[in-house]
Formats: C-alpha cells, structure tokens, sequence
C-alpha cells in the first residue's frame, strides 16, 4: 500500500494544527520515523531513504537537514559533535501518532470508495495500488505548476529536484485510470463531502511538501504591497467564465487575495486584445457549420457545449472592460521597445527554447499554429524586462513587476533563459504560474486555502476528462467519413460534431484514451444519442438532473452560509473600528481646539478647565501642528488609517479558525 497519500493528508492536518511556517508541518513525521525505527545516529541521507520507505514522499537532502534543525530546536533530537540522535522520550511525549493514524483510515475508505466507482460506473476492475497509483497521478500534474518558481539550473540539487517531479515518487498510471480517477473526484466533490475533506487535505498537502523543494523561500516571503501583476490571456478568460464557475470563482478569489495584500492587477493592452480577438473569433466559428472541434480553442468548446448564443458571447465582449474593473484589473500601456533597447531579451531565443519545450511535453505540437500566442507571450515576458530596468531582485517586493501565466512551460522557458544570461540563482523570475502565485498568497492567508484548492482541483478534473485534440481528431475523422457515406445526414452530423453529450459520450467509451477508439465508436455514440431521445430516457436524464442540482444547491448553501459569517464579521469589525477611530477623531479634535482657542489673547480659559488639562490641549496642538508642517499629517487621514488597521486586526481576530 503507497503513504503518500495520507502522509499528505497529515502534513495538512499538521499545519491546521502548528499554525506555523511549512517546515514545521515535517517535524512530526521526522520524529514519528525515529520512533519507528529508533535509530542511535541519525544519518541525513539515511534518513532521506527512509522517509521515501515509510511515507512515499522524496525529500531532498539540504531539506532534510532544515526539519532535523527545526527538530532539535523543539528539543526531539539533540546534536552532539555534528552528530542527531533522537530523544525518544520527547518524541514519544508529542503523542504525533494519532492523526497519522486518522489519516491512514481516511485514505483506506477512499481506494475502497474509487475501487468500488470504477466497478459501478464503468464496469472496471482496480486494484489497490492501481487506484492508488492513478489518484497520485492526479495529484502530482499539479506539482510543474507548484514548483514554477524552482527553475533555477544554477542550483543544482534544487534543479534537480525539481527536474525528478518534486517530493512525490514516479506514479506510472494508464491514461485510463487517471480518467477514472479524476471523474471519481469529480463524483466525490458532487456528493461525498467526508472523502472531498480528506481529497482536500492531500492537495494541500502536497504545495505544502513541494514547498520543502525551495532552498530559499524566504525570498517569496514578503508583503506584496504595490507589487504590480500582468495577467496573460487565458487566466483572464477565466476570469470571465469562459471555462466554468470553479475555475472562474478560484481565480476571482485569488485577485482578492492579491488586492487584500496589496498588490496592483495589470493588463497589458496587446494581452487584452488578444483576449478580445479570441473571443469575436468564438462569435463567428459559433454556429455549427463553422465550428471544428478538433481546432476550437477551450473557450470555444465551453460556448458550444454550454449552448452559448450570439447575444451571449456579445454581452461578454461588450462588458469585459467592465468585468475587469470590477477586479480592479487596469488595462495598461505595453512600453515601447524602441525606449527600452537596452533591456531588450533575445526574443529569438525565448521562442526557441518555448517551442523546445512544449514540443517535449506534447508530440503533436504545432508551432506555426501557435505562433502569434507565442509572440505575445513573449511580448509580456519582455515588457516586465523592461519595466524591471535590468534590476536583478531577491524578493517578490523587489521584483516589482510579475508576469503571471497559466502555462507552466512558458515560465520553465523564461527561467532558463534568464539564467543563461545573467546566472542569477536567486533573482526573482520575470515569469510565475498562477498556481505559484495563488500558493504564496494563501500562505499569507491559510483561511481561504480550502476554497480555493477546491474549487481549482474541480476545474481541474473536469477540464482533465473532456476529450483531448487527438481523441477529438479520430472522432471527426469517422463522423466526416460516414457522412461521405451516407451513413449519416446533415443534421445529425452536426450534432455529432457540437454536442456535449457526444463529447461526453467519446470521453466515456474511450476513458480518455485515443488508443481505445475505433470505428465502432462513432456508431456507438450515435446509437446511444438516438437511444437517449427516448422519453423513458429524457425523464431519467431530467431525474438525475434534479438530484444534480440538488446537491449544488446544498454545495452552494454551505459557500454562502461560509460567505455570509465572513460579511458577518466584516460587518463587526467595520463597526467597532468605526466607533473606535472615530473617538479617537473627536478626542483630537477637542484637544486641538481647546488648544488653538485657549492661546489666543484675552481669552481665559483657566476658569473652566483645570491647568493640567490645558497644558495638555496646548501641548497636543503645538505636537499636530508640527507634525503637519513636517510630515503632512492630517487628524482625518489618522482616522482613516486607524480605522482601515483596526478593522483588519478584529476582522483576522474574528475569522481566525478555532485550534
């Protein structure tokens, strides 16, 4: 049986618990490892192998040394001549054992839940390992994304590390399987609210351990106060729904993470074009006689499966400006190469080692489609160039100025053409994924960690088990060849060809996998679509619906019950802060008026105040009034200021998960 899983799991039970940095969620599977194998020495490298045996996670070796000094500050080991030996009874005291063990249960009941889906649903047979296997395959696709900011060749062990998949071990799974797995997840998150829990803790569990991966993410950690962050073409067709409310809602919430820490969102003009062109493209390819499938984009399969109008797609072009302002997302000026010669990148080179890439990661890559996307990518990636000015930072608010994308490969190409100019091993990259980005902010703000990992691993999933550009060329290919037969007429034709459920249907009988489509297929999917037009069918179909949505609803009634204690709170803590500031306002404005009046000649005071009191309100005026030549200080601005930090300190007091 694998551990990754449920060590995952524990390592976000752990941070729930500590309540501190990343490294000490490790500690408690360090010590319980020692106990379990009650070692005299402690061998680094040793001890390395042995995590990998009892917990199925790889830990790189300058990591491994950080937790045995986080250990031995907690007083679990001690180091005696530059050697670790474990103090058993400290370790046996932290009683670190029982949520492990919770986790290891939590893990059983959901290989026995997905090995049960698969027989149900799909008539598959999984073993143990094979579901196991075919879960942590999900899991790691993430880790690219996650581990974004670790491409630094000048640092090799890190390079490495990176290079290998990060901490989770090789999960050699048939694309079959981990179709199975991610709609079992998808299943799961629809209907099963106890394994989603768990489902969540491994996620989080696995950015907290590939966090371990970076030798030096103090550099990440600072406040991203009017750090300034471009967002490429598809994470803002995100933002406007293009692909769905979970991926829409995880990326909303991620631009109010980055606004909440103070961050500025940009646009660049030429990326807002493009999303503009992209989307008057899906306008004119939306009627089925012009639609392809096999050459759609992803927003135009999500219009067309999602039965998209015209008028729709319309609304959106029209209100994007709008839709983006209300994120507060500015669209600004890309800067003129010709002022900026000499930051300019060799974009040549960029290109090349881009299309390298993706050509690595996808056989069937085509450069010269893709090549104005590439272009303006590369745009992006040199504009914040320029506006960094040749500046090599070592904190994100040094940096400045962040590309941010969806495309992990992109961020891999400019990281290592940023290290072969300048071999700057610790520089803050030009270029970060927007799951990097997400992971830093919500481990500025861990409350909103579950929500938004949810939200992205259901988007995820769902995107994962629709048919891929090969599954989809095979099917167009038969549906083309048996209207040329005859076989089909017109209409039914482009049915095949838009339909969701026929994509739906394709992913199904061929669980993903272009290997298992034959001629057969297409003739299947269009039996079961005429078989579907039954009313006994419709009325199942309309059944099944029902229920569907009923479990949204209650999905959606636990967001806004959660939704509506945080405006709770915001409510509270505005109130307080107001009453609060605003005393303090009129205690200032008494004191400086008594002041200012009492020094005016002729006026005596004296009788109605004591002496104490005016010394006071003169000492107070002649304090503001210096302050205010000085430094510009205004009694309204301090109100406003004391308000705004009072209402952030009892907001985070009163939102603060209970221990």
């Amino acid at each position: 049986m694998s551990k990754t899983l449920s060590s995952l799991a524990f390592l976000r039970v752990n941070w729930d618990h500590y309540k501190k940095d990343f490294v000490e969620n490790f500690v408690p599977l360090a010590a319980l490892l020692m106990s379990r194998r009650n070692y005299d020495a402690i061998d680094p490298k040793t001890l390395c192998q042995d995590f990998r045996d009892e917990y199925g996670l790889l830990i790189p070796q300058y990591a491994m040394m950080t937790i045995l000094t986080r250990a031995k500050n907690r007083g679990l080991i001690e180091r005696r001549a530059g050697i670790f030996k474990p103090s058993l009874k400290q370790i046996n005291l932290a009683k670190f054992s029982k949520h492990a063990e919770d986790q290891v249960r939590e893990y059983n009941k959901l290989i026995a839940e997905f090995v049960r889906f698969c027989k149900d649903v799909y008539e598959k047979t999984l073993d143990s390992e094979s579901a196991d296997h075919a879960l942590l395959s999900v899991i790691d696709k993430r880790s690219l994304d996650i581990l974004s900011g670790a491409f630094e060749p000048s640092n090799r062990e890190q390079y490495e590390a990176v290079r290998s998949g990060g901490v989770l071990p090789a999960a050699q799974s048939p694309k079959q399987n981990r179709y199975l797995a991610q709609s079992f997840i998808c299943q799961v998150f629809h209907s099963e609210p106890g394994l989603a829990s768990f489902l969540i803790n491994v996620v989080l569990g696995h950015t907290l351990a590939s966090a371990l991966i970076y030798s030096d993410i103090d550099k990440y950690k600072t406040k991203l106060k009017r750090v300034c962050f471009y967002f490429d073409t598809r994470f803002l067709l995100r933002v406007l729904g293009t692909e769905g409310d979970d991926r829409q809602s995880a990326c909303v919430e991620l631009l109010e993470l980055l606004r909440g820490q103070g961050a500025r969102l940009h646009v660049f003009q030429h990326t807002y074009d493009e999303m503009q062109n992209i989307l008057y493209n899906c306008l004119d390819k939306l009627a089925p006689t012009r639609y392809d499938p096999y050459r759609a984009g992803p927003t135009l399969r999500y219009f067309m499966h999602n039965d998209y109008k015209e008028s729709d797609v319309e609304t959106i072009i029209v209100r994007s400006a709008s839709l983006l302002s209300e994120h507060r997302i500015d669209i600004v000026d890309t800067p003129d190469p010709l002022l900026n010669r000499r930051y300019q990148i060799d974009e040549p080179d960029l290109e090349q080692r881009i299309i390298a890439i993706y050509q690595s990661g996808d056989p069937y890559f085509d450069a010269s489609s893709k090549k104005d996307s590439m272009i303006r990518d590369i745009k992006s990636i040199t504009a914040v160039h320029m506006l960094r000015a040749g500046t090599k930072p070592r904190t994100l608010a040094e940096a400045g100025h962040i590309f941010v994308t969806t495309n992990s490969g992109l961020v891999r190409a400019n990281r290592e053409m940023e290290s072969n100019i300048n071999g700057s091993r610790y520089a803050i990259p030009v270029c970060l994924t927007d799951v990097f980005v997400g992971t830093l902010a919500w481990l500025h703000a861990p409350a909103k960690a579950s929500e938004i990992n949810q939200r992205t691993l259901i988007a995820d999933c769902y995107a994962a088990i629709e048919p891929d550009d090969q599954l989809i060329a095979l099917f167009v290919k038969e549906i083309e060849r048996l209207k040329q037969c005859d076989g089909i007429g017109q209409e039914e034709y482009y049915h095949l060809r838009t339909s969701r459920a026929a994509m739906n249907l394709l992913a199904d009988k061929t669980l993903g996998d272009p290997d298992q489509f034959t001629a057969k297929t297409a003739e299947e999917i269009r039996e079961d679509i005429i078989k579907s037009a039954t009313k006994r069918t419709l009325q199942l179909v309309e059944r099944e619906r029902l229920e569907h949505e009923k479990t949204r609803e209650e999905l959606k009634n636990t967001f806004v019950e959660k939704e509506r204690l945080l405006k709770r709170a915001d409510f509270l803590a505005h109130r307080a802060s107001v009453r609060v500031s605003g005393s303090l306002y009129l205690l200032l404005v008494v004191f400086v008026t008594v002041g200012l009046v009492g020094s005016v000649p002729g006026l005596n005071l004296g009788q109605h105040f004591s002496r104490p009191f005016l010394w006071a309100c003169y000492g107070i005026a002649v304090i503001l009034g210096v302050l205010s030549v000085a430094m510009g200080f205004n009694i309204g601005r301090f109100r406003d200021s004391t308000h705004t930090w009072l209402r952030a300190k009892i907001q985070a007091f009163l939102t603060k998960p209970p221990r």
